[in-house]
């Protein structure tokens, strides 16, 4: 993932959550798969943009979520 998401990271996601545009959401694909990615809704229309700007944003007719990111907690291992 990218520096905003570090390695080892555990995201937590809130599933009675209503998404907004700007959010990272759990999303079911047009191919009935999950993906994590920022929600956009712009001029009516609903987004889908990856964290990885290498992809390219998906437009998305008829979206579905699995839940809203609240938390993201973030662990290292210290080395002795």
């Amino acid at each position: 993932m990218v520096p905003d998401f570090p390695e080892g990271g555990v995201l937590y996601m809130d599933p009675d959550l209503e998404p907004r545009s700007g959010d990272y959401v759990l999303a079911v694909t047009d191919t009935g798969g999950v993906t994590f990615k920022r929600l956009i809704q712009d001029g009516g229309q609903t987004f889908l943009r990856p964290l990885n700007p290498v992809y390219t944003v998906q437009r998305v007719a008829d979206l579905k979520t699995y839940g809203v990111l609240r938390r993201l907690v973030v662990t290292r291992d210290f080395k002795r």
